[in-house]
């Protein structure tokens, strides 16, 4: 879990195994559910 405060911010993945992964997007207007592809 990661707390961003910025309409844009920065993931690092590189220590990520490849796969997919779910990622969840909560904020004031809503949810938002997406896929991660780490390859």
């Amino acid at each position: 879990e990661k707390q961003v405060n910025e309409n844009n911010t920065l993931l690092d993945v590189s220590s990520y195994n490849k796969g997919v992964y779910i990622i969840k997007i909560t904020n004031e207007t809503g949810i938002s559910i997406n896929k991660l592809v780490v390859k």
